[in-house]
């Protein structure tokens, strides 16, 4: 029975050994040899390692590809994908060595985007890519700027009526204090007075309205909510279902609005400036104001000619600043 004593310290031993001799796990990138990629820059369109471009700026991937085996196709994956940009179908003629210009537009997102080009077998396996990534850099060309908090700016009370068959009342107050008021180019929310102060930078400002029913046989009032955002402008205080707020000596900013069905899906997929301008010249923003729902997007063009795609995150209630909306704004530079 002593024998076994030994048992414990000899697995012991052999665990450490083997942790020891315990590597990383390989980047499969990393793990093929015997095929190689020469990058040519006869152009000035040629990536070489990382180019930096404007969104929008023509680029091309000039290359050779060569194997010490045979290629059936030739891949180009943006790296963090699984499905490539670009595939070709080798000849006979070809199987050893490749050449191309590949040519394409950078507007797919600003900053960084790498690129791998990668040779695959008869039956599409990979087969290397010469340790080459190709990296292009576009220049930010919006700003982003996320969980944007405004308050409406006009609270409600409903009067049920004295009788089930008096339609019910709704009195507006319009909240002179709460921070209804937006620019986009300062990045910030306004009450009334320093709105009034800042006119030529405020964008929009956002109110509430109710619609009212009421069951003639129960009395139960049913209460819809509907909220906006408006151009603080003349033109406003014809619509506004309250009084307190008086823009005539205001500077006029007469930005413009559309609502959108789009949700947060297709706000995330705007990544340049370019797809944000394409997306609100789309939408056709055009009013003096717009209904704002939780979970859309709506669009804005300044009078300077710039476009904003907002995105709704939120309407909702807090104890301290009443009701707001939180907002995820991405705002596009003049072109």
């Amino acid at each position: 029975m002593k024998r076994y004593k030994y048992i414990l310290p000899v697995l012991a031993a052999i665990t450490l050994f083997l942790g020891a001799c315990k590597k990383e796990g390989s980047n499969i990138f990393n793990m093929f040899e015997g095929v190689t990629i020469d990058v040519h820059n006869s152009n000035p369109e040629d990536v070489v390692d990382t180019k930096t471009v404007n969104d929008g700026d023509n680029v091309s991937f000039n290359y050779t590809i060569t194997s010490d085996q045979d290629m059936y196709g030739i891949s180009i994956l943006e790296v963090g994908t699984n499905t490539p940009i670009r595939k070709v179908v080798l000849t006979d003629a070809q199987r050893r060595s490749f050449s191309e210009v590949y040519k394409f537009v950078a507007n797919n997102r600003v900053g960084p985007t790498s690129y791998r080009i990668y040779a695959t077998d008869k039956v599409g396996v990979y087969m290397g890519d010469g340790h080459k990534v190709f990296t292009i850099n576009i220049n930010n060309n919006f700003d982003f700027n996320p969980e944007q908090h405004v308050d409406l700016g006009d609270s409600s009370v409903v009067d049920a009526g004295a009788t089930l068959t008096t339609p019910p009342t709704t009195t507006y107050t319009a909240r002179t204090a709460a921070k209804s008021f937006y620019s986009l180019n300062d990045v910030k929310a306004y009450n009334y007075a320093d709105a009034k102060a800042n006119a030529t930078n405020i964008d929009f400002g956002i109110y509430a309205k109710t619609t009212t029913s009421k069951n003639t046989t129960t009395g139960v009032v049913t209460v819809t909510y509907n909220y906006y955002a408006y151009s603080p402008t003349t033109v406003a205080t014809t619509f506004l279902p309250f009084t307190g707020f008086d823009f005539s000596t205001w500077t006029k900013h007469d930005t413009k609005f559309v609502l959108t069905t789009q949700n947060s899906a297709t706000f995330v997929t705007l990544k340049t400036g370019t797809q944000i301008i394409t997306a609100a010249v789309a939408a056709k923003p055009t009013g003096t104001s717009c209904e704002i729902k939780a979970g859309s997007t709506f669009y804005a063009l300044t009078p300077d000619g710039r476009y904003a795609a907002i995105y709704v995150d939120k309407i909702g209630y807090d104890h301290i600043y009443g009701y707001y909306a939180n907002f995820f704004i991405k705002y596009a530079y003049k072109k």
